[in-house]
């Protein structure tokens, strides 16, 4: 069997605090529209299908524009932030 390592790259992400919800939208625009919100939850629609967004959830922007859910945990394992003129 072959492995692989990912190639790095630069993805742009926004942490959902429960309260944000304007700055997701600003965000993801049309993926997340004010019926799909619930409370401190929203709905996202991504490449998976509708995903359910809770406080501490990520939402990655990939390199093609489609957006991906990312539980708190798993996005401190896999990204580090950069800095940014």
């Amino acid at each position: 069997m072959k492995q692989y390592i990912a190639k790095p790259i630069t993805v742009s992400a926004l942490q959902f605090n429960g309260v944000n919800h304007e700055a997701m939208r600003e965000f993801v625009g049309k993926k997340m529209t004010a019926h799909n919100r619930m409370g401190d939850k929203f709905f996202l629609n991504t490449m998976e299908g509708m995903l359910l967004v809770c406080p501490t959830d990520y939402i990655v922007r990939g390199i093609h524009g489609e957006f991906t859910l990312v539980r708190e945990n798993t996005f401190n394992e896999t990204y580090t932030e950069i800095e940014t003129c």
